[in-house]
């Protein structure tokens, strides 16, 4: 426990703390809260950098028994009846209450899933296949910035096309251009038990309006004999909302997570004028090293250099001996001071200053693999995305044949 007292003893502040791993802090997140967190990158003297945390929540904007107002239309309509814009649905039929579905069933099957019975306007002979729907919601300016997923969840038979306020996002068994009086290409049969459909209309959450929003439907029946008709709909939405992080350490964050060592020439046979390191981004981003350094071993400072994501680079002892040895193929960023040493030693790997913590402290050994200790052979690691404390390991890396700046 460390504490802090005023002049007369009395307690101000305090924390308790347990044992530390080299490189990593406990701090307050944020700076003044209760909760003391492990910090991967230590600040000290500036704020403390909050852990991006990211809270995803799944809710439902349109429920299946949610209010409807339904028409079998004997004539053409606007389109407007789509949404997006200004429309009378005063005078179509209303459908309240669960179960929500609007349909007929002239046989036996759907009768649990109907409110709105429509077999009088569109079973038989002089009767229409279409069946418009419009479904009216609510979304909260709050959390529409959030919404980055929308589900349509679908009973139908036989066919539908559906629109979110103007805008069509779905649409199964039609083809072509609807008409007031269009038809399902083919005839289905609807699964009572679930919907039959999760249909992901992610691109339309643009779509979606603080306020008032309209779910509209073009149900369509495939023959004016069918023996059933079903719609029914629902609009789940799944919000994901990252809190915390501050811009200004997010670079150094990447780099503790994505910037590894994957090869070590450390006592060529030639002598240490050909001995080089190779470093890897193993992030599916840009990594951005400018002011990396090696901090013990050998000396050296990259840079401004961006890595792109799985690029190699090289860090060398002697660069034209390096050129004639290898080529022009390896991608090499500068040559080192100082030397590797020949019976292993601690490579640091530093984070721009002010910071001193490392993104990789390790030991390596000449007794792990005697191929590497003078015999021509490189150490090579074996799995760049493993946990950095494992480069300590003789069992994360192999003798291979050297190969700078390529897998």
């Amino acid at each position: 426990m460390i504490g802090l007292s005023d002049r007369q003893l009395k307690g101000i502040d305090k924390v308790l703390f347990g044992p530390q791993t080299t490189d990593f802090s406990e701090g307050r997140e944020p700076d003044g809260a209760d909760a003391v967190a492990i910090l991967p990158l230590p600040t000290p003297g500036v704020a403390n950098p909050m852990v991006k945390k990211t809270t995803t929540t799944a809710f439902t904007l349109v429920e299946e028994a949610a209010n409807k107002r339904v028409l079998v239309p004997t004539g053409p309509v606007s389109d407007d009846w789509r949404g997006g814009k200004p429309f009378d649905d005063s005078a179509w039929i209303p459908c309240t209450g669960a179960p929500g579905g609007v349909g007929y069933e002239h046989d036996h099957g759907y009768e649990s899933l109907i409110t709105l019975d429509t077999q009088a306007q569109m079973y038989g002979s002089g009767k229409n296949n279409s069946c418009y729907i419009r479904i009216p919601f609510t979304v909260n300016a709050a959390g529409l910035a959030d919404v980055n997923k929308l589900t349509l969840k679908m009973r139908y038979d036989d066919g539908f096309i559906a629109y979110l306020n103007g805008r069509e996002v779905a649409r199964r068994e039609f083809t072509g251009d609807p008409s007031w009086n269009s038809h399902a290409d083919t005839a289905g049969e609807s699964n009572v038990q679930s919907f039959d459909e999760f249909i992901d209309i992610s691109p339309a959450p643009g779509d979606l309006k603080a306020g008032a929003n309209i779910l509209a439907i073009h149900g369509m029946n495939a023959s004016l004999t069918s023996s059933d008709f079903l719609i029914t709909a629902a609009l789940d939405a799944v919000s994901v909302k990252v809190e915390g992080g501050q811009s200004a350490f997010e670079g150094d964050l990447k780099l503790l997570d994505g910037l590894r060592i994957t090869e070590l020439m450390y006592h060529s046979p030639q002598g240490g004028n050909y001995d080089y390191v190779e470093l890897q981004n193993v992030l599916d981003e840009v990594l951005d090293v400018n002011g990396v350094r090696f901090g013990n071993g050998i000396n050296f400072t990259f840079p401004a250099l961006v890595l792109q994501p799985g690029e190699r680079i090289v860090v060398a002892a002697d660069l034209p001996v390096f050129r004639s040895t290898y080529g022009a193929g390896p991608k090499v960023v500068g040559q080192y001071s100082g030397s590797l040493n020949n019976g292993g030693e601690e490579i640091v790997l530093q984070l721009p200053a002010p910071f001193d913590a490392a993104i990789l402290r390790f030991r390596y050994d000449n007794t792990w693999y005697p191929e590497t200790d003078g015999g021509g052979q490189s150490l090579a690691l074996l799995d760049p995305l493993a946990p950095p404390v494992t480069w300590n390991d003789p069992e994360s890396w192999q003798a291979a044949d050297p190969t700078p700046g390529q897998p």
